[in-house]
């Protein structure tokens, strides 16, 4: 993904998780787009709010996944 559209993604998911902010979804959507932009402490805040939400989610170990890689890249 480019960084026009990179960008773009960001204010849409950002746009969603302001509209929505109580579904799990956009939040992880959010955070996945933090992560290919390198916004570790953002996408891991994300992460972590789509688990607040939705523990045993669908997404729920790949979230655990991912903010087990983030915590190790950070280090």
């Amino acid at each position: 993904m480019d960084n026009d559209n990179l960008a773009g993604a960001y204010l849409r998911a950002k746009d969603a998780v302001k509209t929505e902010p109580d579904y799990s979804e956009t939040h992880f959507v959010l955070a996945q787009v933090l992560t290919k932009m390198k916004k570790k402490d953002e996408a891991i805040a994300e992460y972590q709010a789509y688990l607040k939400m939705d523990p045993n989610g669908d997404r729920a170990k790949m979230v655990k996944t991912a903010l087990a890689d983030l915590d190790h890249s950070k280090k």
